[in-house]
């Protein structure tokens, strides 16, 4: 083979091995929310942030071997090395990590559900306290005003 397609099939290679990497990051972002639960708001804006961010790795990647110039098979290359995490590695791996992190899990949600509690406890009261103290404030503020 002439270096031209080794070069070529080491540029498919490495964009596939990016591809795995991009997504064995969003395994560990899927790991902590798993850990630590999220409403749809923020996953939404977590996946914002996280695909901006694999942008860039992938966007190098380009730079290095192409000079910056976005070649559809690299382009292909990626996400076929997504598609394969996701369908050979991805589950496995997550499975393993729920079992080693399960512990965590039950400890972390047992503390923000006492946290809560607490302050489900503590609200009421704050909000009673803050109202009558504007409306002292208030009473106060309308006897200094001067008439004119």
């Amino acid at each position: 083979m002439t270096e031209v397609i080794l070069g070529q099939l080491r540029f498919i290679l490495w964009m596939m091995c990016g591809g795995m990497a991009i997504l064995a990051g969003y395994d560990v972002l899927r790991l902590f929310r798993w850990l630590v639960p999220h409403g749809a708001v923020w996953i939404a804006v977590e996946d914002l942030f996280f695909w901006g961010a694999a942008s860039v790795p992938a966007f190098i990647l380009f730079l290095k071997m192409h000079d910056g110039q976005i070649r559809w098979y690299g382009v292909v290359a990626l996400l076929s090395g997504i598609v394969l995490y996701e369908v050979g590695i991805s589950r496995p791996v997550r499975r393993v990590l729920c079992r080693i992190f399960a512990p965590i899990r039950t400890k972390l949600r047992r503390r923000c559900a006492a946290i809560f509690r607490k302050r489900k406890r503590i609200w009421p009261v704050l909000y009673l306290k803050l109202r009558s103290t504007v409306a002292f404030s208030r009473q106060k503020s309308s006897k200094n005003r001067r008439k004119f």
